[in-house]
């Protein structure tokens, strides 16, 4: 039996300014619906104010859908203005015809996003905008040592569209992998380094990462999980 979550922060104004340690636990699966108008920020936490704080948490088997319009939506929040850290997700998002700052993990990140990771499956409307495999627009925040795994529809008349993300000019050591579903488009828009799964897998290529305390990396089989994990083999079938 599922417990009930409230989204905290969904309107302006209410934004979360507490500090949320998830102390290396995981929320499975979330499921949120936005089919009404009115509502902003989209995520567990919809919006982290300025103050907000949230670290080691997982997010696994999530999935929103977001409905149509421009709203800020990711897995873990639809903006984040405070700072996140060790967090991760991993799940899908859908949404309708003109989508606006949609991300794996946040919407908008306009504070700061450090050793953090998204798995996620991106299925949008057509003339959607700011969308990314992590972060939908970073513009105003600052991205470290974070990457993406994303399957990603992208839509007639969609822009800003990246694998990591969708904008942002202060991304620094990040990564993504992404396989096209039709065979031609690029997620490759200069945030974040592309990466083949070869590339992914393995440690060489995150040589800036700290695998002491942070990272773990089950070496050659899959891509970097958090150390709070545990063995990062286990996620290998």
């Amino acid at each position: 039996m599922g417990a009930v979550i409230r989204p905290i922060g969904t309107d302006p104004g209410t934004e979360f300014a507490g500090s949320f340690d998830g102390g290396g636990h995981v929320i499975r699966n979330l499921a949120f619906s936005y089919t009404k108008a009115g509502i902003t920020y989209m995520g567990l936490f919809g919006s982290i104010g300025a103050e907000g704080r949230v670290s080691d948490l997982g997010l696994e088997d999530a999935a929103i859908a977001a409905g149509e319009g421009p709203r800020y939506v990711g897995i873990l929040c639809g903006r984040n203005a405070g700072a996140v850290e060790r967090c991760y997700v991993i799940g899908e998002l859908s949404g309708g015809a003109a989508g606006k700052y949609i991300g794996g993990l946040a919407g908008e990140d306009v504070g700061s996003l450090a050793d953090c990771y998204s798995f996620c499956d991106l299925a949008l409307g057509p003339n959607s905008q700011y969308l990314g495999g992590l972060v939908g627009s970073g513009i105003w925040g600052s991205i470290a040592r974070c990457y993406a795994v994303v399957t990603f529809l992208p839509r007639e008349g969609s822009q800003y569209c990246g694998g990591l993300a969708g904008h942002g000019y202060n991304v620094t050591q990040c990564f993504f992998y992404y396989t096209p579903v039709y065979g031609n488009e690029s997620l490759n828009n200069g945030r974040g380094r592309q990466l083949s799964w070869i590339q992914i897998v393995d440690r060489a290529w995150f040589s800036e990462w700290d695998f002491d305390t942070v990272w773990a990396i089950c070496q050659g089989k899959d891509s970097p999980r958090l150390r709070w994990q545990g063995s990062p083999c286990k996620y290998v079938p």
